[in-house]
């Protein structure tokens, strides 16, 4: 039997129905001692009677529907204003409390107050839903039960209005479940049917049926909890437009499921990419929403099918004076990141800032600006520190998707300030492909003292094109640029679309040493294609990077370079720098085991007035360069060597071929020219294409070695003469013949030659011998060939087709 009690005007809603507990009698004519939850209808009387004259204020009230069941049931009762509704009795199982409402919802200025009358201990509120959508447009609170945590639990859906609020001592869940687990293993239906036992144990997981899971939606709120307390939310589809969420020192989590089966436990979440993965709902942040943590310990959780976080000031949000936990991030399907959208953590002097993790097993992540007006929105994922402290780790997992960071879109990790201890965080994207567009960036930056981080990207096919894309890791500072390392596995990589991948130093007040970049693909194929540029640059005193590519098979080709480089801008111009503070060039190194194919591209090495570093080719079967490509080692200025040029270390089984204009160079001013050594096992070099090792009018010629098997002969190698000799001068040698009859002779000693720009011209090469110049003093300049092959260097030579 069940009364039901009527006021009029109250706005607040809260009913209770009662929950059908196993083993209770209904035909008991005794009052029970309230662990049973239908006592005699007759202990009831006295109660009711108390309360219709207590609860009855003198004006009407909207109605409020309450059906009481035995005693130790929920009591609700308003003040005489109707703005503060209390809330007491209930079930005491352990240190839980069970609330039962047939409908609860809280309107604009009036507070739904939960009291404890009784002055038990108490670990958790539990208050369940069972009839109707609660809407929430004012104020929970629960702080009568000190740290105790409140769960407001309604299948049927929950909305927070603008005017929600939380006043909790412990933490916070809001929930859309149909079940609730218990650590002792039992379960509680929360459906309207009712059913199941209350337990004193803890609750572990929010159970879904195979039905659609009810939404939540904040709209406008500003739900805050109590430091170093959580925030859950848990439903089908959640939704927060234009609110707040802050947990300061505590965890955020958002958790969404779709339309099957499954449980989310409180502890932890199952792994994207583990067995327990469920089907999961939307996650929807717009306009201004904010998620925010402050202090030590502060991390958010979400765990969707998608989430999508739109809108400038739509941020996710978490700022450390301690040591920071995370932001984890895993969905199944799609994450965007759009028109201003951001995902950023941050840390202080002597702190460091939550990592940002996020996993996403069958969707893309996309991260894009609003490009509309003069100055684009860019949308960020982002960990920073400043003061010395440390940035936090950046992870991205997308196996089965793509990374798209378009229209100034930024994945970033930075540090500035002083202290040994500042560093930018590192980055890393493990994705099927990664494409960088119009602006979008992948960047490492440190400045001050602070050191960068390191980028990895595991990717089968990286495409950066547009206008300025890159991705970058850089120092303005006395600390070190982070290294690259682009590592896609047994997979093939491409790199194409005319972006920049690079590790310098740069800016005035640059002195630390540039990154080292790292493409390899052991078992692979490697094409960087399309213009891209890879650069690792210093400006002053820093130490240049190196730049190393491993593969099966390399293909560097159409506009393509790979640049290591010690220069100077701005103050730090030659004039205004001593030579001892110069930096040098690091090296760089590109390894096949089948090919290297350099057609249309370039590799090159250069300083401004200190030694050049070294190019190391190892070309496996096939070594080629076609198209008017170069392989370049140079000083510009100064006493500085050009560095070495080494094309294979064995002869074994290869070819290296020089065609169409190309051209291998080793150059210095007033230092020595830098070394070439060849060694393969046969090579064509076509008549207009270069290998030069020399030096400046002050300097010292280099040495060209070319080793076959067959012969290793070292001689001269003639300096360019100054103007072109006469023509009878060409006439001074024979050729043998090839068939019957006399032969003729014919020599070639000129600035270029008489073949068409593909043809190959086998022959022997005879040098002239040394040379002099009019300059400091004497350059004998060494250089060794085999008989099979014929090359012109802009030297003079002769041989016979």
């Amino acid at each position: 039997m069940m009364l039901r009690l009527s006021a009029k005007n109250y706005l607040v809603i809260l009913t209770w129905k009662p929950m059908i507990t196993k083993g209770v009698s209904v035909a008991s004519n005794t009052c029970s001692d309230g662990s049973n939850f239908l006592p005699a209808i007759h202990c009831l009387i006295p109660l009711l009677i108390c309360l219709l004259i207590l609860t009855l204020p003198g004006r009407a009230y909207s109605e409020v529907g309450a059906e009481i069941t035995p005693s130790a049931a929920t009591v609700v009762a308003a003040d005489r204003d109707g703005s503060r509704i209390n809330i007491s009795g209930g079930i005491h199982k352990g240190g839980n409390l069970f609330h039962n409402f047939e409908r609860f919802s809280i309107g604009k200025g009036q507070t739904a107050f939960f009291q404890n009358t009784t002055q038990l201990s108490v670990e958790n509120v539990i208050s369940l839903v069972t009839s109707k959508a609660s809407e929430i447009d004012g104020e929970i609170n629960s702080r009568d039960f000190g740290y105790a945590n409140l769960f407001l639990i309604n299948p049927n859906g929950i909305t927070f209005g603008t005017n929600a609020k939380l006043e909790v001592g412990g933490s916070f869940f809001a929930t859309t479940a149909e079940r609730l687990h218990f650590e002792d293993g039992s379960t509680l239906i929360t459906s309207t049917e009712g059913g199941g036992n209350l337990s004193s144990a803890p609750i572990s997981a929010f159970g879904f049926l195979d039905e659609v899971a009810a939404p939540v939606q904040i709209s406008g709120s500003a739900l805050k909890v109590a430091d170093s307390q959580g925030l859950t939310i848990a439903a089908g589809n959640i939704t927060i437009d234009d609110a707040t969420l802050r947990a300061d020192g505590g965890e955020i989590r958002l958790l969404s499921r779709a339309d099957s089966a499954g449980n989310i436990t409180l502890d932890s979440s199952p792994s994207a990419n583990g067995d327990k993965y469920i089907d999961l709902g939307a996650v929807a942040l717009s306009s201004g929403t904010t998620i925010r943590g402050t202090g030590e310990g502060s991390s958010v959780e979400i765990k969707a099918e998608t989430l999508s976080m739109e809108g400038d000031g739509t941020k996710i949000r978490m700022k450390n004076s301690g040591n920071g936990e995370a932001v984890d991030i895993n969905l199944s399907g799609d994450l965007s990141v759009s028109d201003g959208a951001s995902i950023t953590t941050a840390a202080s002097a002597g702190s460091d800032a939550a990592d940002i993790e996020i996993v996403v097993k069958d969707g893309d992540v996309i991260v894009t600006g609003l490009s509309e007006g003069f100055i684009p929105r860019g949308s960020q994922i982002n960990s920073s520190a400043t003061g010395g402290g440390i940035a936090g780790d950046i992870s991205v997992s997308a196996i089965r998707g793509a990374v798209r960071i378009t229209d100034s879109g930024n994945i970033q990790a930075a540090s500035s300030g002083f202290g040994s201890a500042a560093a930018a965080g590192n980055i890393t994207l493990e994705v099927d492909e990664l494409v960088i567009e119009n602006g979008g960036q992948i960047t490492n930056k440190a400045s001050g003292e602070g050191v960068g981080g390191t980028i990895t990207v595991a990717a089968n096919t990286l495409k950066i094109s547009g206008e300025q894309p890159g991705i970058q890791s850089e120092t303005t500072g006395s600390g070190d640029a982070g290294n690259i390392m682009i590592h896609p596995g047994e997979n093939n990589l491409v790199v194409k679309g005319g972006g920049t991948i690079s590790a310098d130093s740069r800016g005035d007040n640059a002195t630390g040493n540039a990154g080292d970049i790292s493409i390899e693909a052991a078992k692979g194929d490697i094409l960087i294609t399309d213009g891209v540029k890879i650069s690792a640059k210093t400006i002053t005193s820093g130490q240049g990077g190196s730049i190393k590519v491993v593969a099966r098979n390399i293909n560097i080709t159409d506009g393509a370079s790979l640049t290591a480089e010690s220069q100077f801008e701005g103050s730090n111009s030659p004039s205004n720098v001593d030579n001892q503070q110069h930096g040098t060039s690091g090296n760089i190194s590109v390894s096949a085991t089948d090919s290297v194919v350099i057609d249309g591209g370039k590799i090159s090495l250069s300083t401004q007035q200190t030694d050049a570093g070294n190019i190391v080719i190892r070309g496996g079967k096939l070594f080629r360069m076609d198209n008017q490509s170069e392989i370049t080692t140079s000083v510009a200025g100064g006493a500085g060597d050009g560095g070495d040029i080494r094309i294979n270390e064995t002869i074994d089984s290869n070819l290296v071929v020089l065609s169409n204009s190309s051209a291998i160079r080793a150059n210095a001013r007033k230092g020595a020219g830098g070394n070439i050594d060849i060694k393969a096992y046969s090579h064509l070099i076509s008549a207009n294409s270069i290998i030069d090792a020399s030096a400046g009018p002050a300097g010292i010629d280099g040495r060209v070695t070319v080793t076959t098997p067959d012969v290793d002969a070292t001689t001269g190698i003639l300096q360019l003469p100054e103007s072109f000799l006469d023509a009878s001068t060409l006439l001074d040698s024979h050729c043998s013949t090839r068939t019957a009859g006399n032969g003729s002779r014919f020599v070639v000693d000129a600035d270029s030659n008489m073949t068409t720009p593909d043809t190959l011209l086998p022959g022997t090469v005879s040098p002239l011998g040394n040379s002099a110049t009019a300059a400091t003093g004497n350059h004998p300049a060494n250089f060794s060939a085999v008989p099979t092959s014929m090359l012109l260097s802009k030297r003079s030579a002769h041989g016979c087709r």
